[in-house]
């Protein structure tokens, strides 16, 4: 009985303590019993508790505000210079180099070029995370469902990319491209007529 009791003194609380979240005033009920503990060797007759009112807590509402608006920053209009004319682009790709590598190895050909061109150290892998696929994803900008490359062997039964690629855009606009692999099954990526040299 007296386990029932405290369940439900609990109960109650979690109850009133919800309604007095939308009321301006309540009164927790207290629950207590007019009888003194009865020693644990000597049988006694258990009257029942008796509830009795006693104010514990008050709780008022208070309204709460609409966020004020703050100012935006008026923006500062700047020349914007004119890029120089690039003659080349030169684009690198290190095979399972993590960028963390770069921090703390001893690199200054890779830190110059980094610091003088565009570089991403928190580009993401596609998966399956392997060469062939995510070369594909990078030079086609777009996932393995797009671009049909979901294989890492060179085959030549297998094809190519599906879809553009950074040299088939670049042959277009008239521009010539090189591709330098150390990994033959790189081809899969090159569509006809689109990389100049392929070694």
């Amino acid at each position: 009985m007296s386990r029932n009791l405290n369940y439900l003194c609990i109960l109650s609380i979690f109850v009133l303590t919800l309604v007095g979240c939308t009321s301006t005033s309540v009164s927790a009920v207290q629950l207590t019993s007019t009888d003194p503990p009865a020693p644990a060797s000597t049988p006694t007759e258990t009257r029942p508790p008796t509830v009795t009112a006693s104010p514990t807590t008050t709780l008022t509402s208070t309204a709460t505000l609409p966020p004020s608006a703050t100012p935006m920053p008026q923006p500062t209009p700047t020349a914007t210079p004119e890029p120089a004319e690039l003659k080349y682009v030169v684009l690198i790709s290190i095979d399972g180099l993590r960028p963390d590598a770069l921090e703390i190895a001893d690199t200054p050909t890779l830190d110059a070029l980094r610091a003088a061109g565009a570089y991403s150290a928190k580009a993401k892998s596609v998966l399956p995370s392997v060469t062939l696929v995510n070369h594909a994803s990078m030079l086609g900008g777009m996932g393995p469902d797009k671009h049909g490359i979901t294989w890492n062997v060179l085959d030549p039964e297998a094809g190519k990319i599906k879809g553009p690629t950074l040299f088939s855009v670049a042959h277009e606009a008239g521009l010539s491209a090189v591709m330098v692999v150390g990994k033959p099954k790189l081809e899969h990526i090159v569509l006809p007529d689109t990389v100049d040299t392929f070694y």
